[in-house]
């Protein structure tokens, strides 16, 4: 029942929530993947986004 808004602020809380952790988006991301039963489609568009938009930029989030 998630539509497009339910999915993108599901990558931002994940997201933010990995700033404040030591495992990171990635591994974070991966385990929720099997947690909740994401499709492996599903989890590639976000690793993609994650690469292309923010990996890059994690510190300049981390000092917000």
């Amino acid at each position: 029942g998630m539509n497009l808004f339910d999915l993108t602020e599901m990558f931002f809380d994940s997201f933010a929530a990995s700033l404040r952790s030591d495992t990171g988006f990635e591994k974070g991301l991966e385990m929720n993947k099997d947690r909740f039963g994401m499709s492996d489609d599903l989890y590639q568009i976000l690793v993609n986004t994650y690469n292309e938009v923010l990996k890059d930029r994690v510190d300049e989030f981390k000092a917000v």
